[in-house]
C-alpha cells in the first residue's frame, strides 16, 4: 500500500490505525467519485465530518492539506489530538478555506485563532468555535479582523463576556448573517444591542441560556427585521412581551422558546396573527399554554411542519389529536413519544 501523501506510489506505512481510517476513507471517495484517481490528483472542495476520525493526528491533517489544497470546507468537530502547530501547517497549506468547524478541539489555544486570521483572513466566511475550553474572551478577539465572516459560532464558551464579544461584533459584524452564541452564560442587552447596531443582515440567532432580557430581544428585532431564526432556549428573563415583538417585527420561519416559563397563550395569540411562514416552533417545558390557544394557532398557520412539546404535561390528548394540520409533526410530548414529560 502507498503512504497517503506519496506522489510517486512508493510504498509506505500508515502509522496509526486512526491515519489508516481517513486514507482508506478518502481513498473510496475518490474511486466513487472520481473513478480510479489517486487521492492527490482530486480536487475535492468539502470534506464531511463523517470522513474525519476523531483522533486523527497533526501528521495526518497535514497530509491531508498538502494533497487537497483546493479544500473550501473543513469540519474537525471533535478531532482531540490536534493541536495548534497541526491546524497551523494545514491553514498554510489550505489558502481557499472558507468554512472551517474546530469544535471542541480541546488542545486549541489562542495559537490557533491568531493562525485562522493569519491564514484564512482574506476568505473565511464560517467560523465554528464551539467548546473551546482553554480559551477566554480575550482569545477571541483576533475574530474581529475576518471582516467577510457570514457565521460564527462560539457556543458553550462560557468565559466570553460582553466587552470581547462587542469589540469583535463592531469590527467583523456588518457581513454576519449567523450568530450562535448559545450557553454563553455572561452574555447580557449590552452584547445584544451591539449585535442589533453591528449586524443588519443577520437572518440567525441563538442565544440559549444567555441573560438577555425583553428589553435586549426588543433591540435587536427592531434593528435585525431580516431574523428568520430565533432561539431563545432557557432565557429565563424573556416574557411574552419581548416575544410578541419579534414576532411583529421579524418574518420568524425557526422560533425556540424551550423553558421559558413566563410564556403564555398571549404569544401564541401573537403566533395567530403575524407569522404566516413559521416552520418550526419549540415550545417545549412551556406550561402557561393552554391546549385552546394551541390549537387556534395549529389550526391558522398552515406553514407549521414541526412543533416541540417536550415536558407540556398541561397539553392533552383535546390538542394532540384534535389540530386540523395534517402535515404537523408534534414531537416530545408524552402522548405521541410515549415517555413521561
Amino acid at each position: 500500500m502507498s503512504r497517503p501523501g506519496s506522489r510517486s506510489g512508493e510504498p509506505g506505512v500508515l502509522r496509526s490505525w486512526y491515519d489508516s481510517q481517513i486514507f482508506f476513507s478518502l481513498h473510496a471517495l475518490s474511486l466513487v467519485g472520481f473513478g480510479r484517481a489517486p487521492m492527490w490528483y482530486l480536487r475535492v472542495e468539502r470534506i464531511p465530518l463523517s470522513l474525519i476520525p476523531a483522533g486523527m493526528s497533526d501528521q495526518t491533517l497535514a497530509t491531508l492539506s498538502t494533497d487537497s489544497s483546493n479544500i473550501r470546507e473543513l469540519t474537525l468537530e471533535g478531532c482531540y489530538r490536534l493541536s495548534d502547530n497541526g491546524i497551523e501547517a494545514m491553514l498554510k497549506n489550505l489558502n481557499k478555506l472558507e468554512t472551517l468547524d474546530l469544535s471542541s478541539c480541546t488542545r486549541i489555544t489562542s495559537k490557533t485563532v491568531r493562525n485562522i486570521v493569519r491564514y484564512a483572513g482574506n476568505t473565511m466566511l464560517v467560523l465554528r468555535l464551539r467548546t473551546a475550553a482553554q480559551l477566554s474572551g480575550e482569545d477571541f478577539l483576533p475574530i474581529a479582523e475576518l471582516k467577510h465572516l457570514e457565521s460564527l459560532c462560539i457556543s458553550e464558551n462560557r468565559r466570553v463576556d460582553d466587552g470581547s464579544l462587542i469589540r469583535i461584533i463592531s469590527e467583523a459584524g456588518s457581513k454576519l448573517q449567523s450568530l450562535n452564541m448559545a450557553g454563553c452564560t455572561e452574555l447580557t442587552d449590552k452584547l445584544v444591542s451591539a449585535v442589533a447596531e453591528c449586524c443588519p443582515h443577520l437572518e440567525e440567532i441563538c442565544l440559549d441560556e444567555t441573560q438577555v432580557t425583553d428589553v435586549g430581544l426588543r433591540k435587536l428585532t427592531s434593528k435585525c427585521s431580516s431574523l428568520a431564526s430565533i432561539s431563545l432556549r432557557s432565557c429565563s428573563n424573556i416574557t411574552d412581551e419581548g416575544c410578541i415583538h419579534a414576532i411583529k417585527n421579524c418574518k420568524i420561519q425557526r422560533l425556540s422558546l424551550n423553558g421559558l416559563y413566563c410564556v403564555t397563550d398571549a404569544t401564541l395569540l401573537a403566533l395567530k396573527r403575524y407569522s404566516e411562514g413559521l416552520e418550526e416552533l419549540d415550545l417545549s417545558w412551556c406550561r402557561a399554554i393552554t391546549d385552546e390557544a394551541l390549537g387556534q394557532f395549529v389550526d391558522t398557520v398552515p406553514s407549521l411542519r414541526l412543533l416541540k412539546l417536550r415536558g407540556c404535561s398541561q397539553v392533552t390528548a383535546k390538542f394532540v389529536g384534535g389540530h386540523s394540520n395534517p402535515d404537523l409533526e408534534v414531537s416530545g410530548h408524552r402522548l405521541v413519544e410515549g415517555i413521561n414529560s
